[in-house]
């Protein structure tokens, strides 16, 4: 849920399940969206499996990892990817 602060700038939270390969992520994640649902609390699920997914792909486009960069940057809210931004502008 996304909480404006005195700043005006908002807060979003975010919840990272993460684990090994069939340990029940994805299952895990559809049962806290599902109960998110019924406390009427405002969400998205991003499923990671899904992020790198386009069709079709961009031409002469970018690998996997850069187009799973760019979805999250955009997801986000980021104007620039963590691999782009300096030391310094962190």
């Amino acid at each position: 849920m996304g909480v404006m602060t005195a700043s005006g700038n908002i807060e979003q939270e975010v919840l990272l399940i993460a684990g090994r390969s069939g340990n029940g992520k994805t299952s895990v994640s559809f049962e806290v969206s599902d109960q998110l649902k019924k406390a009427n609390v405002a969400h998205c699920l991003v499923d990671g499996d899904d992020v790198d997914t386009a069709y079709p792909k961009p031409a002469g486009g970018p690998h996997p990892i850069e187009l799973t960069e760019a979805n999250l940057t955009r997801l986000s809210g980021a104007t620039t990817p963590p691999s782009a931004r300096t030391a310094s502008s962190m």
